[in-house]
């Protein structure tokens, strides 16, 4: 992973300062990230590509209720 986080780092270098991994799921790693325009903490979740390929293939338009907020599914 020391070479994916590199890659993360570099392409993000203008819009975060990525400090550190916070934690990691089955599909996303989240990391500790400074963001450089407003200058504040941010997490950043990120999508392991491996695992995203085929989420989702037979549930298109699927929405779960807890992260759609006041969005209607």
């Amino acid at each position: 992973m020391p070479d994916a986080l590199e890659r993360l780092k570099a392409t993000l270098a203008d819009l975060y300062v990525v400090e550190r991994e916070l934690g990691r799921g089955g599909m996303a790693v989240v990391f500790l990230a400074l963001d450089v325009k407003h200058r504040r903490k941010v997490a950043l979740k990120v999508l392991l590509a491996d695992r995203t390929a085929t989420v989702g293939s037979g549930r298109r338009g699927h929405c779960d209720p807890a992260l759609a907020g006041s969005h209607r599914c």
